[in-house]
């Protein structure tokens, strides 16, 4: 099964969670303090999603998601 982005604004947002899913992959398997932080840091992301925070650009995602070396 192919999966396909949309092309609309909701395609940001459906880039974003699989990021997210694959981030979170990557966490569960590393463990530790700093994998506690990471979902932390993570579940903040999601949450700001949830809260229709439009300010939050790829750009930022990427930034957050390579300070932990997730990206």
């Amino acid at each position: 099964m192919q999966h396909s982005l949309r092309s609309d604004g909701a395609g940001f947002y459906q880039l974003a969670c699989y990021e997210y899913s694959l981030s979170m992959r990557k966490i569960a398997l590393s463990g530790g303090f700093w994998g506690g932080v990471c979902r932390m840091a993570m579940k903040s992301i999601f949450f700001m999603f949830h809260q229709g925070n439009r300010r939050l650009t790829l750009t930022a995602v990427q930034g957050i998601l390579l300070r932990f070396s997730l990206f």
